[in-house]
């Protein structure tokens, strides 16, 4: 993000929640916060994927699914299996713990090859452990592996997707846990999906 700027960072500034406020010192904003340049630019807003970066064949019949935009287009297999699994979850009488748009239930469907059970379980599982994770408040390890960048975004490529570079040296030199090596890796990396990809 931007680490060590000489400016100071006002609170409304960062991501740093009601809940977290009293958790986080002020001469940590610099780690809640996303500067302008990182976020989306609007020029995102008006670029079209051809089928070459909107789906990946992989060597196989079945293509998958890299682009899930808010509101289609989808394809007719697509609107079949997510009409599948919300039958599946009516008739099962499931209580999924938050609501999904499409574009969101397809990711999950995609990454559990359609299996409407295993869907369900995925998604349960995913909200429990960002509920346990979340919020991520960075101990002094965290903050010196972030520092010595374990994991920090690079720019973006041609299509504007966020470069993300992984430093696995950082986790020994900082000689921190495992935990907070992975618990500083999810809070960067949410953070990058939640402000700086659409």
């Amino acid at each position: 993000m931007d680490s060590h700027s000489n400016r100071e960072i006002d609170l409304k500034d960062t991501i740093i929640t009601t809940k977290m406020e009293s958790q986080v010192a002020v001469e940590d904003y610099e780690y809640y916060y996303i500067p302008e340049e990182a976020k989306v630019p609007a020029i995102v807003h008006k670029f079209q994927p051809d089928n070459d970066i909107l789906f990946f064949l992989g060597g196989t019949k079945d293509q998958e699914r890299l682009i899930y935009p808010n509101n289609g287009p989808w394809e007719e297999k697509e609107n079949e299996v997510y009409d599948s699994f919300c039958d599946y979850c009516e008739k099962n009488e499931v209580d999924l713990p938050v609501k999904l748009s499409k574009s969101e239930t397809l990711r999950f469907l995609y990454g559990n090859h359609f299996k409407n059970k295993d869907t369900v379980t995925n998604i349960n599982d995913h909200y429990a452990y960002k509920r346990e994770i979340s919020p991520i408040i960075l101990n002094e390890d965290m903050k010196k592996l972030i520092d010595n960048g374990l994991i920090y975004m690079h720019g973006r490529d041609k299509c504007f997707r966020p470069i993300v570079v992984f430093r696995s040296g950082a986790f020994t030199q900082v000689g921190s846990s495992l935990e907070d090596a992975l618990q500083a890796t999810y809070f960067v990396s949410w953070m990058i999906i939640e402000n700086c990809m659409l």
